[in-house]
């Protein structure tokens, strides 16, 4: 089972990564936002979809027939894309070694590390979220369940509005407004979560799920206009950071519940994701003072 786990990890790292390099092949510049934007979409509804009517399924068919059906379903998008997918040749071979010299490059390393934080800080709570609720709120568990399933929702919408806000407002902007959102609903959440009414907490918890994946597309993207020539290998640096992310959340927040309580973990989302606000803040703020140097330069020359 472990082993089947470990294949299915890789191919749907494989998958995503390429998806989305494909994507902004076969759009035009000014909408590849939008298009990385719709690829997140499609994996932030499975993630939606797919937890709940797995359970369902499993506990009605058994969970080995489930399997066989999963794997079954699976040819249908494999005839898809071969059928209407255009088949892109790379105009030069990537080696591993080009691959792994990119993280040299500062120009990507300083993002993935705000994909790493922002991700992290976002699953310290989100991996715990019911127990969290269940300590900070009196929600019984079928109103947990409502909560998460807008949580799903938003998480689906916010794919696709990053998507389009980085094709209008550029990828910059909405990374730190992304950013700073997140920051204001995780304070939110750790003052007053367990005196917020219940509309007041699924607001403050779709927009936190809203802006976390919108922010997503923007990163992406971003990533891709830092390193035009090897944009695949950008983009398949920053999946695996927020895979990193996405487990070194999860182990935090279970480190956290043991040693303290599971109420903290909405302080310590909040500190890592902030510092990702400082870093991304830092990083934008030197990037427009070395553009400002340069067009002086150019204008005295």
């Amino acid at each position: 089972m472990l082993f089947t786990r470990i294949l299915q990890g890789v191919s749907g790292g494989v998958v995503t990564v390429v998806a989305m390099a494909v994507a902004t092949r076969l759009v035009e510049k000014g909408k590849r936002g939008n298009a990385i934007g719709i690829i997140l979409m499609g994996l932030s509804s499975s993630l939606v979809l797919g937890v709940p009517i797995g359970t369902f399924l499993s506990s009605v068919i058994g969970w080995r027939a489930l399997f066989i059906i999963v794997g079954i379903l699976t040819v249908v998008p494999l005839i898809a894309v071969y059928k209407y997918v255009p088949n892109i040749k790379e105009k030069e071979i990537i080696t591993i070694r080009m691959q792994l010299s990119i993280l040299k490059n500062k120009k990507i390393v300083i993002p993935v590390i705000v994909t790493l934080l922002y991700i992290g800080g976002y699953s310290t709570l989100f991996t715990y979220l019911t127990p969290f609720l269940q300590a900070k709120s009196n929600l019984i568990v079928s109103q947990i369940s409502g909560v998460l399933l807008l949580a799903g929702i938003s998480s689906f919408i916010g794919s696709k509005l990053g998507g389009v806000t980085v094709d209008k407002k550029g990828p910059r902007f909405t990374i730190f407004i992304g950013l700073l959102l997140q920051v204001i609903m995780l304070l939110l959440l750790a003052i007053f979560g367990g005196h917020l009414s219940l509309f007041g907490l699924i607001v403050v918890i779709m927009i936190w799920m809203l802006v976390t994946w919108g922010t997503s597309p923007a990163q992406q993207f971003y990533l891709v206009t830092q390193a035009p020539r090897s944009p695949d290998i950008a983009l398949s640096v920053n999946t695996s950071f927020i895979q990193f992310g996405f487990a070194l959340g999860s182990a935090l927040g279970g480190y956290v519940i043991n040693i303290s309580s599971v109420s903290n973990l909405g302080w310590i989302g909040l500190s890592i994701v902030l510092l990702s606000l400082l870093i991304a803040t830092i990083l934008f703020a030197s990037e427009r003072a070395s553009k400002d140097l340069d067009q002086s330069l150019s204008k005295e020359s």
